[in-house]
């Protein structure tokens, strides 16, 4: 898979800056990323599931993202993508934490299907269940946001990534 030249990698490009800089705000007991008014309106779709809510609303497809004109799209390069942009939310949540903890999920079983995702841990209740061999099935890596910084549940579990705010 590549993309051509011209009009779609604009649009990526866009894409993935905008992507970057999305401003972070709390709505009621929910932390997300984007558009207050949107987020207001998709809230009430979601008949009290914050779990669900946050993952639908806090996400993003990384094909979308892709910036590089004329290379193939690799799940390498798209995984980097998300990368970055993991840890720009990451510094733009951390102000809103508190004492509460966020998981971040990046992959996808298929390369079209690549995604980021985010929701506050509530009481063990996740988007999809953190066990190792349904993680690797489903090509999925879990990151946990705390006060103390970024850290991978998959992969390397003890990696700290240090994020802070600006």
């Amino acid at each position: 898979m590549s993309r051509e030249h011209g009009a779609g990698a604009d649009h990526a490009l866009n894409r993935f800056l905008e992507a970057t800089a999305l401003p972070a705000f709390d709505l009621g007991p929910s932390i997300c990323i984007g558009s207050r008014e949107t987020a207001e309106v998709m809230f009430t779709r979601f008949n009290g599931d914050l779990v669900a809510f946050e993952s639908f609303y806090n996400s993003v497809q990384l094909s979308e993202c892709y910036p590089l004109d004329g290379l193939p799209i690799t799940r390498s390069l798209l995984f980097q993508i998300g990368l970055v942009i993991m840890r720009s939310w990451a510094v733009s949540l951390l102000p809103l934490l508190g004492q509460r903890t966020v998981l971040f999920y990046l992959g996808g079983r298929e390369l079209n299907d690549l995604a980021l995702r985010f929701h506050v841990e509530r009481d063990g209740r996740t988007w999809f269940p953190l066990e190792l061999s349904a993680l690797e099935r489903e090509r999925l890596v879990v990151y946990r946001l705390s006060a103390a910084g970024l850290a991978s549940l998959t992969g390397r579990p003890n990696e700290v990534v240090t994020v802070t705010a600006h």
